[in-house]
């Protein structure tokens, strides 16, 4: 069924901003914004944040993304304040 639909607009490019409210991703065709308390189960591997919001849904963070040392910094304080919590009640 993928095949079928053009899914550029989701898996193509994209900027992921994230601020005190959440992370809002935008792609060539598209904009939408997730809040911090949306999320409801955080996992990370060697190269990637996964960031679900459901079962169905969710924002995949390339760790190769966080370039320098400010994006990585920043990042990582968003991670602390609000996606901690969040895998402190997953165990």
């Amino acid at each position: 069924m993928m095949k079928k639909q053009n899914l550029n607009g989701v898996l193509g490019l994209n900027t992921m901003l994230l601020d005190e409210q959440g992370i809002t991703r935008t792609t060539k065709n598209n904009q939408n914004f997730l809040a911090w308390d949306q999320f409801v189960v955080v996992r990370e591997d060697e190269k990637h944040y996964y960031l679900h919001v459901s079962d169905l849904q969710a924002m995949i963070l390339s760790k190769r993304a966080l370039e320098d040392d400010r994006t990585k910094e920043a990042f990582q304080q968003y991670y602390d304040s609000h996606l901690v919590p969040l895998l402190e009640k997953q165990n």
